[in-house]
């Protein structure tokens, strides 16, 4: 959520658009969801970096999350019988 509020923060601050479409704009990207208002077309190369950013953080906060759950996880092993 907090990366979210970030990108939003940032576009407003590259972009002159609403801010509530920039903040769906955020939503999507970090969600790699692929939905869009048309923003995204028309924002700066400032815009399309925060936009890119908020991509790759959305597509591989899942898989940190994940893995170290699973870390923290123990499985029992041959020896604790």
């Amino acid at each position: 959520l907090l990366v979210i509020l970030l990108g939003t923060f940032f576009l407003s601050l590259t972009e002159n658009f609403n801010v509530s479409e920039l903040f769906f704009e955020a939503v999507s990207a970090a969600g790699t969801v692929g939905l869009s208002f048309g923003v995204t077309s028309k924002l700066s190369e400032i815009g399309k970096f925060i936009e890119i950013c908020l991509m790759f953080i959305g597509r591989i906060s899942p898989l940190i999350l994940g893995l170290a759950f699973l870390n923290t996880m123990r499985l029992p092993s041959v020896n604790d019988r």
